[in-house]
């Protein structure tokens, strides 16, 4: 799951977190990674994060957009990373 605007390309992934898969279906030909990936949430209320369209799709076509994440790609389910704007590195938030 990620936020469309990661994919439009308007923004840059922010934070992501992974769960225990719970969207795919037996038949999908992508099965969920159960990573929850979200843009740029800096200055974003409540209100404008609950307004972000989302998509279901392929890791690699999110990786494709913004790859920065890429080295946290096999973390465990429970983990969570949001963005050092400062530094540019992910920051582990839990796990």
């Amino acid at each position: 799951m990620v936020d469309q605007c990661v994919l439009d390309g308007e923004l840059t992934v922010g934070y992501l977190y992974r769960e225990t898969p719970n969207m795919g279906k037996p038949d999908d030909k992508f099965p969920d990674s159960g990573w929850r990936i979200r843009g740029d949430m800096r200055g974003a209320t409540r209100e404008t994060l609950d307004c972000r369209k989302h998509a279901y799709i392929a890791l690699g076509k999110v990786l494709n957009n913004d790859d920065s994440w890429i080295h946290l790609i096999d973390e465990p389910y429970g983990a969570s990373f949001e963005k050092n704007y400062t530094t540019g590195m992910f920051e582990r938030i839990s796990e």
